[in-house]
């Protein structure tokens, strides 16, 4: 008996969420196998980051809300904020100068230190992305719920947006062959502004890396575009540029294997929340197998289907397998 197809927007977007999400998930605990030490004092930055934004005048609920700390660790890394920006308004002007106090001076602050802990990994993944996992219990939990929800729409119908899966952090790719460069120029009395990104001609490049990075830099282009201009100009490039990102985005990613069955998500989280509770006890245990496992199958979604010890076992080794195969090499 095969299973009824789920054609509709919830679907859709479930989807690309989990296949855009995972990619971070991977390489973030390829990270915590290669470079255990780099990835704590990353943290303990991020630590002092946080502190430099409240000594600043900003909230914790401010920090987290407006994303200040991912604008920072853009802004060292890259040299500008690339977190979706696009739609914010500041009407607060006493914040919005806070913010650009704290970027212009995080730098000073903090470059120093993240430069000596550079690795590979932060050529291909933001730093603010390694350090920002996603729940993957409380993934579970609501892809299986908007599993359930999907099934009872068809593909044309209207679908209210508390059903989606919302709060998944997806990450923002980098790749060392690319830099993002900008600069400026007197003309006719105006100060014209150049902004654009270099690639490297000999570095090789996959076709649908390159399409990825081209995609990300028009989103860019789109949104700085907007940023300086008055409030509420009228701009129907930069519109037309990122609504055409935003209907991308929708989309599975290019070279990524898409899942067929409709617990296929689930699959692939079990073997990654697995994965997790396996090198938990390992570190005290020698039956850390046994253990993740009957975890695992303790939280496995009951409404999508009753699983055994093979099956989780199955999940783990392929997520373990997705993890080991991460290559952070140029």
């Amino acid at each position: 008996m095969t299973e009824r197809k789920i054609d509709n927007s919830l679907y859709t977007h479930l989807r690309s969420v989990i296949s855009r999400a995972m990619p971070l998930e991977y390489g973030i605990r390829a990270v915590r196998l290669s470079n255990p030490l780099v990835l704590q004092k990353l943290r303990a930055v991020n630590g002092r980051i946080r502190q430099y934004w409240i000594g600043l005048g900003a909230s914790d609920d401010e920090i987290d809300k407006e994303d200040l700390m991912d604008f920072a660790w853009d802004t060292l890394q890259v040299g500008f904020p690339l977190t979706r920006r696009h739609g914010r308004m500041y009407g607060n002007r006493e914040f919005l100068d806070l913010i650009h106090e704290g970027l212009a001076g995080v730098r000073n602050e903090f470059a120093a230190d993240v430069a000596e802990l550079a690795i590979a990994a932060t050529r291909y993944f933001r730093i603010c992305d390694l350090l920002s996992e996603n729940d993957i219990l409380q993934m579970l939990s609501s892809v299986a719920r908007c599993l359930q929800d999907a099934q009872a729409y068809e593909v044309h119908d209207e679908i209210e947006l508390a059903k989606f899966v919302r709060k998944v952090r997806e990450p923002i790719h980098l790749h060392p062959a690319l830099r993002y460069a900008a600069d400026g120029h007197e003309e006719n009395g105006r100060t014209v502004e150049s902004f654009g990104f270099l690639l490297d001609t000999e570095m090789e490049f996959s076709i649908v890396e390159l399409k990825r990075q081209i995609g990300e830099f028009l989103y860019q282009y789109a949104v700085r575009r907007q940023s300086l201009r008055p409030a509420f100009s009228p701009d129907p490039t930069a519109d037309a540029l990122i609504g055409e990102f935003l209907r991308e985005d929708m989309r599975v990613p290019d070279g990524e294997k898409p899942v067929t069955r409709l617990d296929g998500f689930i699959s692939i989280l079990s073997g990654l929340y697995c994965w997790d509770r396996y090198h938990w006890y390992r570190q005290h245990e020698k039956s850390a197998m046994e253990r993740a496992i009957a975890d695992t199958q303790a939280i496995y979604p009951k409404q999508v289907r009753s699983v055994g010890y093979d099956t989780i076992r199955k999940n783990y080794n392929t997520a373990r397998v997705a993890i080991n195969s991460v290559d952070f090499s140029l």
